[in-house]
């Protein structure tokens, strides 16, 4: 049980963090979200393969963790968490691209590697961006902004309503969970119960997002609801963090810092 409660919290650590104050929490949602897109892109817009090329995108999570005065520990370990996936999707590199392209202490690298290597590094990079836009803007400021992109309405409300179920889904899950342990005299949830408690689960969420729907409704929620609130405009604070975080992503794109790379080796 407390390794469930310490899962589920840590689930909403990091959208905790943007309550601050720091000169990166008060700037706009919607420049941070530009910035954060730019920054993404140019990081997947790299060649398969590249390693040396992307050294200098890790200065940004660096950088920002500073300024905003978010602990870089809690922004590493929520990154390694889609780590998992990536390494079993570049593991097939392995086998396959077998190339040597230099030595090592006598120890040959090949391409397979150098992909395997690339593929963690730009999961990690777009990982821990995401997770520092979360951490120094509030969930609502991060819808807003979305629909001061023209982002289709729908799916504003749709990321809005599944990211709160994840929190009622969760509630619900240490409710029953306790419940167990203390019918069980202390024990864990057991595979044979397993499926009831999953179909329990499902029931009593669906019943209570209801009463949440009707509630909402009642209070004027809806498909077709306009727009009431102000779109956020930019001040010069934002456009210099814009031009900053743009200028130096399409600089370290343009920057070949796998020459000196090679040449060092």
């Amino acid at each position: 049980m407390p390794n469930l409660n310490s899962a589920i919290a840590g689930i909403y650590t990091t959208e905790s963090l943007s309550r601050g104050a720091s000169v990166i929490h008060r700037l706009n949602a919607l420049a941070k979200m530009i910035a954060t897109l730019f920054y993404i892109v140019a990081v997947v817009s790299f060649p398969t393969g590249t390693v040396a090329d992307l050294l200098p995108f890790f200065l940004y999570p660096a950088v920002m963790s500073v300024l905003a005065g978010i602990p870089f520990c809690t922004i590493f370990k929520r990154s390694l968490a889609p780590l998992p996936f990536c390494i079993f999707a570049g593991l097939s590199s392995l086998f396959f691209e077998r190339t040597v392209l230099f030595y090592v202490c006598g120890i040959a690298v090949t391409r397979g590697f150098m992909i395997f290597v690339s593929i963690v590094m730009r999961t990690f990079l777009c990982a821990s961006a995401a997770l520092i836009l979360i951490a120094v803007t509030p969930f609502h400021k991060i819808t807003q902004a979305l629909s001061d992109m023209n982002v289709p309405r729908l799916f504003v409300m749709l990321f809005e309503m599944i990211y709160r179920f994840i929190a009622l889904l969760t509630k619900e899950a240490i409710s029953m969970s306790r419940a167990y342990t203390l019918r069980s005299g202390g024990g864990h949830i057991k595979i044979a119960d397993m499926g009831a408690f999953i179909g329990q689960l499902m029931l009593r969420v669906y019943d209570r997002s209801e009463r949440v729907c009707y509630a909402m409704k009642c209070r004027g929620f809806g498909a077709d609801i306009k727009k009431t609130e102000k779109a956020l405009r930019l001040c010069t604070n934002d456009y210099i963090f814009i031009i900053i975080v743009c200028g130096a992503s399409i600089l370290f794109r343009k920057a070949v810092c796998s020459t000196l790379f090679w040449r060092l080796l």
